[in-house]
């Protein structure tokens, strides 16, 4: 008996095993069966396109150029040097313009010499106006030097020996010109000087002044 009632268990067992295991099959056939959803597709992000802000529209009739123009000549700056005008002078004017700086002592004795020569300088600052130095030797008119010259700050006039008559007394005149070139005489500075030879000197005549050679 106890054979029979382990034989039937069993085979009750088996019986409960085999509907476990078609159960098992059926679901998994089941689960095999169905095909699992697809993943949702997720939208593609937008592209972000490089943007830039808009740009002013210009006129039409307005177009930015550089261009160069040149100067016309007319606008170029000129320079007129304009001459200033001569002062008018009358005699007076000129008398009071001139002045004699450096002349010969009056009588001043000198010994003719190779490099001897006297001197004279004055001032007389007004352009286009003239000073005249006159040289002569005395009772002879006709030996005479002339010197004109026109006005400047300083003049100086040498005349040497040479350019003389040799031995003797000389006189000398020196004043501005008027309007016709002739020396004023109400202005004039004047003197005299004597050319001596060296062996004329005498004893006498060398204490007094003396020009050297």
């Amino acid at each position: 008996m106890s054979l029979l009632v382990w034989a039937q268990q069993a085979r009750g067992l088996r019986r409960s095993l085999a509907f476990l295991i078609i159960l098992a099959l059926g679901g998994l056939a089941a689960c095999q069966g169905t095909p699992a959803p697809p993943p949702a597709v997720m939208p593609a992000p937008a592209a972000l396109a490089a943007t830039s802000p808009p740009q002013p529209t210009l006129p039409a009739t307005w177009t930015p150029t550089s261009t160069f123009t040149p100067r016309p000549p007319s606008a170029t700056p000129t320079m007129t040097l304009t001459p200033a005008p001569s002062p008018t002078l009358d005699d007076a004017g000129r008398c009071a313009a001139f002045a004699a700086i450096g002349t010969p002592e009056e009588g001043v004795q000198a010994i003719l010499g190779r490099h001897g020569r006297v001197s004279f300088s004055w001032r007389y600052p007004v352009a286009g106006e003239s000073a005249t130095l006159t040289v002569f030797r005395e009772r002879e008119p006709a030996l005479t030097r002339t010197l004109t010259l026109s006005g400047t700050a300083l003049t100086i006039a040498v005349v040497p020996f040479r350019a003389l008559w040799g031995p003797g007394r000389y006189s000398w005149r020196l004043a501005p010109n008027d309007a016709a070139g002739a020396p004023l005489a109400g202005c004039m500075a004047a003197g005299s000087f004597t050319l001596l030879l060296r062996d004329r000197l005498s004893r006498t005549d060398s204490a007094g002044p003396q020009m050297s050679d």
